[in-house]
């Protein structure tokens, strides 16, 4: 999975990352600083390529997602799977229902 977050969003992440090493690995990190070509308002964008174990439940990282996401405080985050794209929008604040069932449909692509 890809994250293209602020910097809080990236900090929720990576702590998420260090304290569950058995299903969360950050394979890669850029950042972009004119964040406005990425539909940004922000000075700098996190692009994190994380990897996820297959045995972390649906559930579970979309609690963790909604909860990285409630951190932040850009008004847009960006969430790539090999399949299928989500953008979060803070005016549109979306439920951890609506995030498992993106994870579910684009983990269903995959199988």
């Amino acid at each position: 999975m890809t994250f293209i977050v602020d910097a809080d969003f990236a900090v929720e992440l990576k702590k998420t990352a260090a304290s569950d090493p058995a299903h969360f690995e950050i394979e890669s990190e850029t950042e972009n600083r004119d964040a406005t070509k990425l539909g940004f308002d922000l000075s700098t964008v996190a692009q994190i390529a994380t990897v996820i174990s297959g045995t972390i439940t649906t559930g579970r990282l979309a609690v963790d997602i909604y909860r990285w996401w409630s951190k932040s405080r850009a008004e847009k985050a960006i969430i790539k799977t090999p399949m299928k794209t989500l953008e979060l929008h803070k005016h549109l604040q979306p439920t951890v229902e609506e995030i498992e069932r993106f994870l579910t449909e684009s983990r269903a692509l995959v199988k």
